[in-house]
């Protein structure tokens, strides 16, 4: 596993532990992986219950997970397929824009 992958894999550990306080701001997409479609499914937060299909993305082969970082800037998916792990800028309209990915052999089946 590449140095930049750790890093931020450890990151995410400490966020969930506690170790380092979440972000405030809460982005109003929400992203969900469509393995078989090669593509990813974006929604936009209505109301506090309500989501509203924006479009879809396909920025990598058979995404099989996804996570959206706390400041809701960057999503990062998995892929088993292509072993890797991507992360994405997310703009202000949903979109995605391609930042870096790392290779991981064993096949990342969620973040």
């Amino acid at each position: 596993m590449g140095m930049e992958l750790a890093q931020a894999l450890n990151h995410l550990v400490q966020r969930f532990t506690g170790q380092i306080a979440e972000e405030n701001k809460e982005s109003p997409f929400t992203y969900v992986a469509n393995m078989r479609e090669n593509s990813l499914s974006c929604y936009r937060k209505v109301q506090r219950e309500s989501l509203e299909p924006t479009g879809y993305h396909s920025p990598v082969k058979a995404p099989t997970s996804v996570l959206l970082s706390g400041n809701g800037q960057t999503l990062y998916v998995a892929s088993s397929l292509t072993d890797e792990v991507s992360a994405f800028r997310v703009e202000q309209d949903g979109n995605l824009t391609f930042l870096n990915s790392w290779k991981d052999s064993k096949g990342p089946e969620s973040i």
